[in-house]
């Protein structure tokens, strides 16, 4: 609650102030390491906190480009092996080879979202328009954040 109201008394005393689209600070900036160092952008903390997240069952593992651990997870609790060595999808009920059982997995059951408390269980779900927009990266005028 006591966050909540700083949060808000910065809000008032700077009504153009921006947040965090995912943690929500207004403290945009860092300290920099060391005096001959530029200063860091808080947008990089977040790198360190995503996840990967199961659309179908809820596990969170710590995200990484074609994460392994996701894929052995995806392929030992929702896919089955066929006696052609190719892979069904339990949930969507469809045929693939490895491969392709490999990309329907991250693009169809695969949630990208953010942690902001590590040892909370929990995942904040975050879209890719929304991260382009909290990076400065131009999005459509139509999308939806």
């Amino acid at each position: 609650m006591e966050a909540r109201l700083l949060h808000e008394k910065e809000h008032r005393s700077a009504p153009d102030l921006q947040c965090c689209y995912i943690c929500g600070t207004t403290r945009w900036w860092f300290q920099a390491p060391a005096e001959d160092l530029p200063y860091i952008d808080h947008s990089y903390i977040h790198a360190f906190q995503l996840f990967a997240l199961c659309r179908e069952c809820g596990l969170c593992v710590p995200d990484r480009i074609k994460n392994p651990h996701f894929l052995q997870h995806f392929q030992k609790r929702h896919m089955q092996c066929t006696v052609e060595h190719k892979w069904r999808c339990l949930i969507c009920d469809t045929i693939f080879l490895s491969g392709d059982a490999e990309r329907h997995a991250v693009e169809r059951h695969l949630v990208v979202g953010v942690k902001t408390n590590r040892k909370s269980t929990y995942c904040l779900k975050i879209s890719e328009v929304l991260m382009r927009a909290f990076l400065g990266y131009p999005i459509p005028d139509d999308a939806k954040i």
